[in-house]
């Protein structure tokens, strides 16, 4: 299923929560100020009543790093991921967990299936 990720404002990050979760239901809390929320028919419309919402992001990806994984593997998600999300271009991989980057994951792994990963030149956003 397809879902959104959301950016809160920065004052009250417990809040932003539970507003969100009063709205829309269940929530997946990937950092206090970053939510991620399946996308159903009425989520944007309940999000439009929300005060302390900055972002809502669509078309966000996000994957959960078994720390056994290799780069191959993570490369090979991404990829698959790309194939079935973006259109062809360039496009951005955040290489970060939750403020840690993941040691080793070269920019090089990200241009499978005719992706490139440029951070200065990004053609799909």
């Amino acid at each position: 299923m397809q879902g959104l990720t959301l950016i809160g404002s920065g004052w009250h990050p417990v809040l932003f929560r539970a507003e969100i979760q009063a709205l829309t239901g269940p929530i997946e809390v990937m950092n206090p100020r970053v939510l991620y929320i399946p996308l159903t028919e009425s989520s944007l419309d309940r999000l439009s009543r929300a005060a302390l919402l900055d972002e809502v992001l669509s078309d966000s990806g996000r994957y959960w790093v078994n720390p056994k994984a290799s780069q191959e593997d993570l490369s090979q998600n991404i990829a698959e991921w790309a194939h079935k999300h973006l259109p062809e271009g360039s496009f951005a991989v955040r290489t970060r967990r939750l403020g840690v980057g993941i040691p080793g994951f070269p920019a090089k792994y990200h241009r499978q299936g005719g992706w490139c990963a440029c951070v200065e030149r990004i053609e799909v956003r």
